[in-house]
């Protein structure tokens, strides 16, 4: 069990230095329902999008968001203390916190809409939350 869990953590790191090193980055501000990975090479900086991603968190330090569509990149997730306090919101946190805190033994996945928004580096992507929905939770497999 320590090796999967070990195994997973890697892979979330790998994720997230791969979408930094990628030098990805949106600019704009268009409404998209989906997102098409070409707004990622383009940008579109404040782009409301709407979009299914799959979860990856260690439990601790990050939550980053891969939209389906688009399996090369990788959102870090931003949330204002305000929407904290939504049951949306809370029903997300309670899903990644049960059982091992993280996704280190489940697949989160779920329907999110935010505002894609550069950081001071370019090559990191943040989507600033406004809605989860759907959130489907599925056991690791062994």
């Amino acid at each position: 069990m320590i090796v999967l869990r070990d195994c997973r953590i890697l892979a979330l790191i790998f994720l997230f230095v791969t979408s930094l090193l990628s030098g990805k980055a949106i600019m704009g501000q268009t409404e998209h329902k989906s997102i098409p990975c070409t707004l990622f090479d383009k940008g579109s900086n404040g782009a409301v999008v709407e979009f299914s991603g799959t979860v990856e968190s260690d439990g601790v330090h990050s939550v980053i968001i891969i939209p389906e569509s688009c399996p090369g990149i990788a959102l870090n997730l931003k949330v204002e203390s305000s929407l904290k306090r939504t049951s949306w919101w809370k029903r997300f946190s309670s899903t990644l916190s049960s059982g091992h805190p993280g996704t280190v033994d489940k697949r989160v996945t779920a329907l999110f809409k935010g505002v894609v928004v550069r950081s001071a580096d370019p090559r990191v992507l943040n989507i600033e939350l406004r809605r989860i929905s759907e959130i489907s939770t599925l056991p690791s497999p062994k």
